[in-house]
């Protein structure tokens, strides 16, 4: 298995990827994630594939996992999704603005960062809005 996921609160999921992943491994992943009552209440969802040396992806995957979002979208429409790449990964990089793409009229929030440390920076932003 090429992913790993945590609830690393009531109010975060974070799942992480690494090494070779497949779209058969994303797609089953996604199934789990939104398959789980705690979805329902959390309010962030980081995708990790900093830590993938490739990402193998069909249109037909990207499609079934872009329905399993539209769909989850509708179940807690209040989700920050940050989706880390690396700088360097242009596959991961197309993959996530693809993504994107396909929910772009979903009410979820949907950001590319390219580190941990951003990211961490994102969601203290998010916790702790400037007024």
């Amino acid at each position: 298995m090429a992913y790993t996921l945590n609830w690393n609160s009531k109010d975060i999921v974070y799942w992480t990827y690494s090494g070779d992943v497949t779209g058969d491994e994303i797609v089953e992943s996604t199934k789990i994630i939104y398959g789980d009552p705690r979805f329902d209440h959390i309010k962030f969802k980081i995708v990790d594939f900093l830590d993938t040396t490739s990402i193998s992806m069909t249109k037909r995957h990207l499609d079934m996992v872009s329905s399993f979002h539209r769909a989850a979208a509708i179940s807690n429409p209040h989700i920050k999704n940050a989706i880390l790449v690396n700088q360097n990964s242009d596959n991961a990089k197309t993959l996530a603005r693809v993504y994107i793409e396909n929910l772009k009229n979903s009410p979820w929030e949907l950001k590319i960062i390219h580190s941990r440390e951003a990211l961490n920076d994102w969601m203290e932003s998010h916790k702790h809005p400037k007024t």
